[in-house]
């Protein structure tokens, strides 16, 4: 009968000792597998410090704890499976998320010694034991997909959109207002255009305002910040909260519409309308792509019915040709 206890051995490594009965019948003990339960245990955000050289390989009394944890997830049949021939034929998927199980549990030291210049250590200490935590983890990843969604930046470099504005009026001598800025901070140095998305939009703008200028010369008179303000909401939407775009930090909507910034900014009702338009949009693309999938299965069961079909007439006219041939050849009786 195979039976086991847990021992603890110094540090973390717990090894699980199996009791096997011997041929005459003698109690044996054998090494099992390594846990490392104490790892497990270890309170949410700390990790165990591993020392290494400059070479990368790890040293110390915590270095045995790393391969025995390394060991651990390559015996994960779940995550590593063994059906592969290789290494190199292991998906990248399935490798990835072994290492990152193994940063998730197991931390090199060398993050907590490289502390930047004229940071204090003990806030260097707390800080990556913060972003280490599942909550700065998370913090992370919504860091991480809110820079995805920007489709482009700026070319001000460290310059605020104010001293990039100030500058080029000093040098043309005319007032720059919010779509010149936006042209002059997202133009390269050859004069094109950062990205094409930059590009549709400075287009969008600029026929937008002429349209609103073509209005206003025939219907009445609008001052043209008023007016280049109704142009980037009407291209771009409602301002966000706490921000005015081609404007840069510190800039409020109330500080630069005044009074009048909320008819700039998203209101219930506009919000709710929005949205409604958003579903609206996502529903007529569905419904769009099952029609465009319901008429790729319908030709292609055309085409096997036309197919089937041509086999029959050919099998038919291939049976009646037979039937031809046996009435203008029939079999004569033999002799009796």
């Amino acid at each position: 009968m195979v039976s086991g206890i847990g021992v603890s051995i110094p540090g973390f490594r717990v090894s699980v000792l199996r009791v096997l009965g011997g041929q005459n019948g003698e109690r044996r003990r054998t090494r099992g597998r390594t846990t490392l339960t104490g790892l497990y245990q270890l309170p949410p955000g700390e990790r165990v410090k591993v020392s290494r050289i400059e070479f990368g390989q790890p040293i110390g009394a915590k270095a045995g704890v790393l391969a025995s944890y390394v060991g651990i997830v390559a015996r994960n049949a779940t995550r590593l499976p063994i059906n592969h021939e290789s290494w190199r034929q292991m998906p990248n998927s399935n490798k990835n998320q072994a290492v990152d199980l193994v940063k998730n549990n197991v931390n090199h030291e060398e993050k907590l010694q490289n502390v930047p210049p004229e940071m204090h250590t003990n806030q260097w200490e707390d800080a990556v034991r913060f972003w280490s935590s599942t909550k700065g983890e998370a913090r992370e990843r919504i860091g991480v997909a809110s820079r995805q969604q920007q489709k482009f930046t700026h070319t001000a470099g460290s310059k605020n959109f104010a001293r990039v504005a100030e500058e080029h009026e000093v040098t043309s001598g005319g007032n720059v207002g919010r779509i010149k800025l936006f042209d002059i901070t997202h133009t390269k140095k050859d004069g094109s255009p950062i990205t094409l998305e930059a590009a549709e939009i400075m287009d969008k703008l600029r026929d937008k305002k002429a349209e609103y200028e073509v209005t206003v010369s025939s219907h009445g008179s609008i001052n043209d910040q008023e007016l280049e303000n109704q142009v980037i909401t009407e291209v771009l939407g409602p301002e966000r909260y706490g921000r005015v775009r081609f404007q840069g930090s510190f800039v409020s909507p109330t500080k630069y519409f005044g009074s009048s910034s909320s008819q700039y900014m998203p209101s219930q009702s506009n919000s709710s309308q929005l949205e409604v338009k958003r579903l609206k949009q996502e529903m007529d693309e569905k419904i769009s792509q099952l029609q465009a999938e319901a008429a790729t299965r319908e030709a292609l069961y055309k085409a096997r019915e036309d197919a089937y079909e041509e086999k029959y007439q050919d099998l038919q006219n291939q049976l009646q040709a037979i039937k031809k041939m046996i009435q203008d050849n029939p079999l004569q009786n033999p002799p009796s």
